[in-house]
């Protein structure tokens, strides 16, 4: 599924297609869908502390750690359900705990 011509070099390759997760809860079929879009060659991974009050980030975390070659690009700064923005600092370090990704620090790119 991979060649040049179907991904980018930010560092890593990474397919052009990347799976948004906005809607990932905690169930079963969540796990399913992450496990096969990676087995599919998806190795882009979208989400936010937002996404289904942190659930997103929690089923990816419990469901595809530890990370092999998969690039997962988070965000901060807004809260749900309405998506209202708050991106002071205190709010923007409670919400990039990333203890759901399990990850221990995000790189910011």
């Amino acid at each position: 599924m991979q060649n040049p011509q179907n991904t980018l070099l930010i560092g890593h390759n990474v397919f052009r297609l990347g799976l948004g997760t906005n809607r990932i809860t905690d169930s079963e079929s969540a796990k399913t869908i992450l496990r096969e879009a990676v087995k599919k060659g998806i190795n882009f991974i979208d989400t936010a502390a937002a996404y289904t009050n942190g659930q997103s980030e929690e089923m990816i975390g419990t469901t595809l750690y530890p990370y092999n070659n998969i690039v997962i690009a988070t965000k901060g700064g807004m809260h749900a359900p309405q998506f209202a923005v708050d991106a002071r600092p205190e709010s923007l370090a409670k919400q990039l705990t990333l203890t759901g990704l399990s990850l221990p620090l995000i790189k910011v790119c």
